[in-house]
């Protein structure tokens, strides 16, 4: 029997591969044309974050997380055409303090090795890397970048969630 917990680690999982797929399957329109859907998604996987939260160690980082997530669709929704510099530096910027916080938990918690977890922490930090000391270059290149991180990110959620599951047996 799965735990509200686990199925929380793969919704937000499916989310976030929804997310990523919908930029590689429409580079330009994603960040365009479908900037509303998206900011829902992220919306709502925001929400989600904070409702996971409850009162795990760590709990604020979940907060401030799901708080970043709404803040990050409201601006896509409100602003999706002359947000777009800003919102792939303000993407990179979330991707490294996600990827650098999770490798840590991931230390902390016993999850570091050669898995899918600790692989998506480290691609997330050096997309985030790069997206931030590169956001010009990395605009022509965006849809890509942040298709690419969901994905990963989509991955340690699921794998962590899974994970869980196994660790209730």
């Amino acid at each position: 029997m799965t735990t509200y917990l686990e199925k929380m680690f793969i919704i937000e999982g499916i989310i976030f591969a929804i997310i990523g797929l919908l930029f590689f399957i429409f580079p330009l329109q994603s960040i365009i044309s479908l900037s509303t859907l998206i900011a829902v998604l992220f919306i709502i996987v925001g929400v989600l974050t904070i409702i996971r939260s409850g009162t795990r160690e760590g709990k604020w980082f979940y907060i401030f997380n799901g708080v970043i997530n709404i803040l990050f669709g409201l601006v896509l929704w409100l602003y999706p055409i002359s947000t777009l510099d800003l919102l792939v530096l303000i993407y990179g910027i979330w991707v490294l303090v996600r990827g650098v916080y999770l490798m840590f938990i991931s230390i902390r918690n016993g999850y570091f090795g050669f898995n899918i977890y600790t692989v998506s922490n480290a691609i997330l930090v050096i997309f985030g890397a790069i997206v931030v000391f590169q956001p010009f270059s990395a605009l022509i290149t965006a849809p890509y970048f942040i298709g690419t991180a969901l994905i990963v990110t989509a991955l340690g959620e699921i794998y962590l969630g899974v994970k869980l599951k196994d660790t209730f047996r």
